[in-house]
């Protein structure tokens, strides 16, 4: 049952999703209601097979998982841009990249137009 009802809301979703690609607010208020029907029908299952709430979805434990999710992202991302950066993938261009670079970096090659030519 649970798979065949992430099918439905899969397929419902992407259907939807895939019409409201045109504009970006079509395809925002379409993430939102996709979203809403998903989470709806999360709700119903668990209701339906468990009986209960789901506990995971309780406003109690909201803002001890934002936190924790908040802190948790911030820090993969750091660590990922780290290692980036480390392998030498990362480059700061614009306005502060005198003061935020932290390892030397070699000057432009010169444009064609202001090499020497040679002289046959």
């Amino acid at each position: 049952m649970l798979f065949v009802l992430v099918l439905a809301v899969g397929g419902i979703t992407s259907m939807i999703n895939g019409i409201a690609d045109a504009t970006p607010s079509a395809a925002l208020i379409a993430g939102v209601a996709t979203s809403g029907l998903a989470l709806s029908a999360y709700t119903w299952l668990v209701r339906y097979l468990e009986g209960p709430r789901p506990q995971e979805l309780s406003l109690a434990q909201a803002r001890q998982g934002l936190r924790r999710g908040s802190a948790l992202g911030l820090g993969l991302f750091t660590v990922t841009i780290a290692l980036v950066a480390m392998t030498g993938g990362y480059h700061i261009h614009g306005w502060a990249r005198r003061w935020l670079t932290w390892r030397k970096t070699s000057p432009p090659p010169p444009s064609a137009s202001a090499r020497p030519t040679s002289k046959p």
